[in-house]
């Protein structure tokens, strides 16, 4: 019974980490925001394949240390039946990353870093059409989430070696996938002083929770020796609140998050976004 409470404990983490972190859902203000898809494809404008790297960090006054790094590749491809979007999800964490749960991660599943790696497969309307996510755990756990389209439903389950999770049922509109701490989705298009919600999927207490984004200003920065057009973005999502900096075309250079251990997510190129860290 204790290996089974174990193995529950350890399943509605991976719930808890996967839909709450990493499940972005589509935003309810399709009027404020305009179309996803429409966002998307301007991120997608200069190139149908992008991808996005970053590094995590913890900032104090004495030193910066990594913590990991989250990145995505985002593809727009030809399918059987259509176009069709590609968003391959891979990230390293340190569970100090996640703060005030730390501990209570380590109790169930080690100390250590959390490794995901991710495929979501979407169709020319970029409904959900397949997914699967694996989950590493510093304990050596693994367990593996997968999604598929059943009528008008997009069906998740868990498993694992010795259990099979029953469905998780959601909506085909509300399914997107991110980074592993904060919502960071693929858009462009972005316009000075506008606002818009993202909805995001609480599976363990079966609820939606939702990011507030305002665009607060457009100004030119210098990036990489040259200026250039950059929004500051202000997200609040579960209460915590973040600042990103996005080029016009999507470019996301770096978020700040508000919280005690003022994580700061920087991009970085693919190539040297996991040195620094003890895998």
């Amino acid at each position: 019974m204790k290996h089974l409470g174990l193995l529950f404990s350890v399943l509605i983490f991976a719930f808890w980490v996967t839909m709450n972190v990493l499940m972005i859902a589509r935003q309810h203000e399709f009027e404020k925001l305009g179309s996803y898809q429409k966002r998307v494809n301007q991120f997608l404008e200069s190139s149908h394949r992008r991808e996005r790297w970053l590094g995590i960090y913890k900032s104090t006054s004495e030193r910066t240390e990594k913590l990991g790094y989250t990145g995505a590749i985002v593809q727009k491809l030809p399918g059987v039946e259509g176009t069709e979007y590609h968003t391959e999800l891979e990230a390293l964490i340190d569970l100090r990353a996640f703060g005030e749960g730390a501990k209570m991660m380590s109790r169930l599943i080690g100390t250590g870093n959390l490794e995901m790696r991710g495929l979501l497969v979407q169709d020319a309307e970029m409904k959900p059409m397949t997914m699967a996510v694996n989950l590493y755990f510093p304990s050596g756990g693994h367990v593996i989430i997968q999604g598929r389209r059943v009528d008008e439903k997009f069906e998740i389950r868990l498993h694992n070696d010795a259990f099979t999770s029953p469905p998780l049922n959601v909506p085909l509109e509300n399914l997107d996938l991110g980074n592993g701490l904060f919502p960071t989705l693929p858009l462009a298009g972005y316009k000075e002083g506008e606002t818009f919600q993202i909805a995001t999927i609480n599976p363990v207490f079966l609820t939606r929770q939702v990011a507030d984004v305002e665009v607060v200003s457009l100004a030119a920065r210098e990036v990489n020796g040259v200026l250039v057009d950059v929004y500051t973005v202000q997200i609040e999502f579960k209460g915590t609140k973040s600042t990103s900096l996005v080029t016009r075309d999507g470019t996301l250079l770096q978020t700040k998050i508000d919280s005690p251990l003022n994580l700061v997510l920087r991009r970085e190129k693919s190539s040297r976004v996991k040195k620094g860290l003890d895998r």
